[in-house]
Parts: C-alpha cells; structure tokens; sequence
C-alpha cells in the first residue's frame, strides 16, 4: 500500500549526486532543504548505488515521502606503466618525457631513486567509458602509477679464457671466426661504417611510445624503411619473436618479399628484451635480402635442419656486425635467455672479437 501511494501521489524526491572515489565508505554531509544531512556511504560501491532516506520526501495529504539519492562514483581508470632510466641519472636525478594516451608530460625522477620506486600522478590515468544512459557530469581521469627500473648505462664483456669454453662454445667460436670476413664483404655498404645505437635514446623511445617506438628506431638505423615489414604483437607463440615471410616468385625466382614479425606479450615490459627480440628478427630480413638476395632462387636442396642452424648462426653474427649485440649480451645475462644459436659464453666474447678485429 505504501509503494503504491508514492508511485500515484509521487511524493519521492530523486537526486543525483556524485562522489570520489576516497569518499566511498565515509561519512558525507549534503544540504536538502535548507538543512544539513550525514550520509554513511557504503563501503562496496561499484559504478553506483541508491540510498532511500526515509522522510524527506514530498508531504501529501496524511503521508510523506522518501529521498532517493542516487550516488555515483566519479572515477576515472588507473594506468600502470614502467619508466625506465640509467642508474646514472637516477642518482643525479633527471627528467623523463613520457607519452600518455592524452598527451605528453614531464616526468621528475627524485635523486637517488632506486629500482622499483612507485610514483603516482594523481588525474593523469584514464576517463571510463560512460554509458549513455549515465547522467552527464565532468568526468575525472584516474591516477598514473609509474615504477622506475633502472640500468647501467654501459655495459663490458667478461672474456673468459678460450680453455674455459665448453666443446660446443669452442665449436662455435670457430665457426665465428671463418665466417666473420665473408659475411662482413657481404654487408659492406649496407651500413654506413662507426654508426651504433644511442642506449639512452632508445630507452627514451620505449618510455615515450613502448615496443613500437623501438622497432620504428631500429628499422631506420638498418635502413629498412623501403621494405615491406609488419610488426604485431602476439600471444600464439611460447618463443620470444618470429619472423615470416611471404614471397612471390617467377620462374623459381623471388620477386617479391613482405615480411611479418611476431613478438611475444610476455616480453614487451622491457627495453632491452624488446631491442633484442627485434634486433635478431630484423636481421633475419637482412640475411634474406642482402646474405642471401632477394631474387635468389628458392629451390634448394639438402639437410633443411643444418640450413636452419646455419641460419640462425649467421644471423646471430649479423646482430653483432651490425653493432647490435649489446642487447644480446644484456639479456642474456639479465634474463638468461639467447634469442638465437648463440649462448651467453659466445656472447660474451664476441663483443671482444670483433673489437680486437677493429670491427666495432
């Protein structure tokens, strides 16, 4: 009988209001009717909610109604991301530009910030997505949580005694020096000579546009603009990076090569995994159009297991002819993990070949 009452004499007052998101189990004030009223909101409040303040409705003939408070919580997304600078500047302190789905900000790093240090910037999250049944208001972003991991600057091989090598290490170096020259003649021209990666540019790349920003530096510093290369993030395979290539031929020959590299979700939080995922693929189009041509012919024959090793073996050299093997080095031993035929005792020393070579 009650509800019916309200519903025909319509003495419920609604109203809208909202609140932040540090409010949300507390006690708030609001003014109704010239008079001051505490309101407990309740601790678990998703999107909103409804309180019914008994009384404080309309009075109609022998009854009065209720105040329905509708209270919605103004609360934008909170975005997570990594920042990452040199141990360095991390002492000294510094400045980091970092690119946000709204815009660019500047971001202090305090003195003697220490790896894993959280910051948060209040309001530079992001909006939520508003339905358009949601009353319009002016809707606050979330908070940025930014975490600071750190890196030396640079880093130096540890050459260990060729007597130390196991038989496959020394098998392998062998390998490395037969093959350095005639793979060197082959890339000759291909990059201008003393170029090399600028470490602290690269890692300001991935804080300010992440994977991708390092693949587009990359790509350009191997002048590999004019080839057709997609690049797509991906969750299909257990490796770290793949790259697949799609060929048209004429008369056995190739007329046409596009190319599509794969990396890995679980390994796209760190610069340096990212530089040397990427490195190793992008080296894999190089072999293909320059080691190898790409109008070479595609009917080869033999053992495609040995081919395959062979491969990967000239490819691990071409990363560090093309003075990119520091990053290989620097996950290797950070995570334990070679991207190629190569391992970390090979990696190590190869640095120190090629410089005691003159080559880097």
């Amino acid at each position: 009988m009650n509800t019916i009452y309200h519903q025909l004499f319509k003495v419920d007052i609604n109203r809208t209001m909202y609140i932040r998101k540090d409010e949300i189990g507390k006690e708030i004030n609001i003014l109704h009717n010239k008079r001051t009223y505490c309101v407990k909101i309740p601790k678990e409040i998703n999107t909103n909610i409804t309180i019914r303040l008994h009384g404080l409705g309309k009075k109609r003939m022998w009854g009065t109604g209720n105040l329905l408070l509708h209270i919605w919580v103004n609360q934008g997304n909170d975005v997570y991301k990594s920042i990452w600078v040199s141990e360095e500047l991390s002492q000294k302190g510094t400045e980091v530009i970092l690119q946000l789905k709204y815009e660019r900000i500047q971001v202090i790093i305090p003195k003697n910030s220490r790896r894993g240090l959280k910051i948060r910037l209040k309001g530079l999250g992001e909006k939520p997505i508003i339905d358009e049944n949601d009353p319009p208001i002016y809707i606050i972003r979330g908070d940025l949580y930014l975490q600071i991991f750190t890196y030396p600057e640079r880093i130096f091989s540890i050459y260990r005694s060729f007597d130390d090598l196991s038989t496959e290490a020394m098998a392998l170096e062998g390998w490395i020096y037969i093959h350095i020259e005639e793979i060197q003649n082959k890339i000759k021209g291909w990059l201008p000579g003393n170029r090399e990666i600028q470490i602290g540019h690269l890692v300001n790349e991935f804080n300010n546009s992440g994977w991708i920003g390092i693949y587009n530096h990359l790509r350009k510093y191997l002048l590999l603009d004019k080839i057709d290369i997609q690049v797509e993030e991906t969750e299909k395979f257990t490796e770290p990076g793949r790259c697949e290539c799609f060929r048209m031929t004429q008369s056995s020959n190739i007329t046409y090569c596009s190319y599509t590299i794969f990396i890995n979700k679980a390994f796209v939080d760190n610069p340096f995994t990212v530089a040397a995922i990427l490195s190793h693929e992008l080296c894999h189009i190089i072999y293909s159009e320059v080691i190898v041509g790409r109008l070479g012919s595609i009917n080869k024959e033999g053992d495609i297991k040995k081919e395959s090793i062979e491969i990967e073996r000239t490819v691990d050299l071409l990363v560090f002819l093309l003075n990119l093997g520091e990053f290989q080095l620097r996950v290797a031993r950070d995570k334990r993990l070679s991207l190629g035929y190569f391992n970390q005792d090979n990696f190590e020393r190869m640095i120190s070949i090629l410089e005691n070579k003159g080559i880097n």
